[in-house]
């Protein structure tokens, strides 16, 4: 119920106020006559208001919340990524099929690459398996077994936190090094330290020389997840997994370019290995992966959220709709002493989006204390886009304009007589 519905005079016409006044005076002074009359509309429909509110609120903190945090992951994987160093080089073995038979990097290739490139200051290989890794009897879950030469552990920054590494000493001797998660499980099983603890793996016993501390997932050929590996002599891995080397990394030596690196190892292996094919790629050429698949996963988020949006917004069109049909004396003693249908329906439109804008701002409040949230329990750095906000509000304005078109259509062509008889 609006001013005039609850017996209150009935405001002075604009167009009145603003006779004699130029055109620019006389929009100014309707725009704001009818701001006062939506302001007035909201405040005595309160409860209708704030059940259209929570909709937008709902919508516009999804969409903040997953937008912001999309960003900080996708922030924290490159910082941890750029902390395995820039100079980093990484070579993939692509398939390639020669006579029948599938042509895979060997040991040698990998080792003589830092004495054969001048570029290259050290390289390291790496093989994975699939297997299930028991202790006493109790399964320790599917696991990744991972083989490296000794130079793994440095390249990929893998600290250790007891113990000690495997090394190309070791050979196919069956010792390994426990990610934190499996030495946590080991001990969880009863052992006092996972040090000298033998484990099966591939069916064999397998003594843990060393435990590494809990360190976040890499990417090294696909996902590793260092915490729920063990690191055995590579040697080991392949007979036993019946794997070959796919996945190698080299470090650039100091002052030369990752891209010279690049094209050196690939012109290395075009020369010893022609019919073997190989990807190499740079840290730099990584990021800007990770970067243009962070922004994709973002934007999906974004859309998901932005569904809850939508729904909110038909909220706040079902609410302008039965305001119409409420307040139809109300519309039509409005056009009954002058106002036009641009008044009324600019009155409308400003009601829904005055709701929306405030859905909007509460909305950022509780998608960045969302995001907050998810960083507090994660350990990552807090951050909150200022353009992600800035959007959020002029959505949830756009968003209250576009649901109030059509009841402020409505409204505005409401005949005043049969309004005024209803």
């Amino acid at each position: 119920m609006s001013r005039s519905d609850r017996g209150s005079p009935v405001p002075p016409d604009p167009h009145r106020l603003a006779a004699g006044a130029g055109r620019g005076t006389a929009s100014a002074a309707r725009l704001r006559f009818n701001a006062g009359e939506a302001a007035a509309s909201l405040r005595s429909m309160l409860a209708r208001s704030a059940l259209a509110l929570v909709g937008i609120v709902v919508g516009i903190g999804a969409v903040i919340a997953m937008v912001s945090t999309g960003e900080i992951v996708k922030e924290e994987s490159l910082r941890q990524f750029r902390e395995l160093g820039t100079d980093i080089v990484r070579i993939q073995r692509q398939f390639a099929r020669v006579r029948g038979r599938v042509l895979e990097m060997n040991l040698a290739d990998v080792n003589g690459l830092a004495s054969a490139v001048p570029a290259i200051e050290s390289a390291a290989a790496a093989v994975d398996a699939n297997t299930r890794i028991r202790y006493r009897g109790q399964v320790l879950g599917q696991n990744i077994a991972f083989g490296v030469t000794g130079g793994f552990f440095r390249l990929s920054k893998l600290p250790l936190a007891e113990g000690r590494l495997v090394s190309d000493l070791d050979r196919h001797r069956f010792y390994c090094v426990a990610g934190a998660g499996i030495a946590r499980a080991i001990r969880d099983a009863g052992a006092v330290s996972a040090l000298g603890e033998r484990v099966r793996v591939f069916g064999r016993l397998c003594t843990v020389v060393g435990v590494l501390e809990s360190v976040p997932p890499l990417a090294f050929g696909r996902q590793l997840v260092p915490d729920e590996a063990v690191f055995m002599p590579i040697e080991a891995v392949m007979r036993a997994g019946g794997v070959g080397i796919r996945d190698a990394v080299a470090q650039a030596r100091g002052g030369v370019e990752p891209e010279v690196a690049r094209r050196a190892v690939e012109a290395h292996f075009g020369r010893v290995r022609p019919n073997l094919r190989v990807s190499v790629t740079t840290a730099g050429q990584l990021i800007a992966r990770m970067r243009s698949q962070g922004q994709l996963f973002t934007l999906l988020l974004g859309a998901i959220a932005s569904i809850s949006l939508i729904v909110g917004g038909v909220g706040v069109m079902n609410v302008m709709l039965m305001s119409v049909r409420e307040r139809r004396a109300e519309i039509g003693l409005r056009r009954a002493i002058g106002a036009r249908r641009g008044d009324v329906r600019q009155q409308f439109v400003i009601e829904s989006a005055a709701l929306c804008l405030s859905g909007g701002v509460l909305g950022v409040a509780l998608g960045v204390a969302v995001a907050w949230g998810v960083c507090r329990f994660a350990g990552w750095p807090f951050s909150v886009s200022t353009t992600a906000i800035m959007v959020g509000v002029a959505v949830a304005t756009a968003v209250g304009v576009f649901f109030g078109l059509y009841p402020a259509h409505r409204a505005s062509r409401l005949d005043p007589i049969e309004a005024l008889r209803n």
